[in-house]
């Protein structure tokens, strides 16, 4: 399945999931094989500017680049603390400000977690 562009003609934007602002703090690291350590030198911390059920745009001191596949961690407010979500995904375009990182298949935890932000960003629900 191919990602439409973002926008289309005339400034119309094609996105097929509901794109909302949202700030939260991401991990971010290359995928490979072998799980990362926690102290792993290529692990980056950035903070989302945007985000849905398709992709995050994310803001770090450093950008991968495009195609790259990197595993993430989505930290996220709940009512019982701080949850920390993970998701993987690919870099589909660097730009200023970050650069855009569209997810791979989420579990069912990640898609919960991002549908409930989407929509809580909207005014529809609660959410963090």
């Amino acid at each position: 399945m191919t990602t439409p562009p973002a926008y289309g003609g005339k400034g119309r934007e094609r996105r097929r999931h509901a794109r909302v602002q949202k700030q939260l703090l991401v991990t971010l690291w290359p995928e490979r094989e072998n799980p990362s350590p926690p102290d792993d030198p290529q692990r980056v911390i950035g903070r989302s500017l945007d985000i849905s059920v398709g992709g995050i745009l994310v803001d770090s001191p450093r950008a991968f680049p495009v195609g790259a596949r990197l595993s993430m961690l989505l930290t996220i407010q709940t009512p019982d603390g701080l949850e920390r979500v993970p998701v993987s995904g690919s870099v589909v375009r660097v730009g200023n400000p970050g650069f855009g990182i569209k997810f791979d298949t989420l579990s069912p935890r990640a898609l919960t977690v991002l549908l409930e932000i989407t929509v809580a960003s909207m005014g529809g629900g609660k959410a963090d």
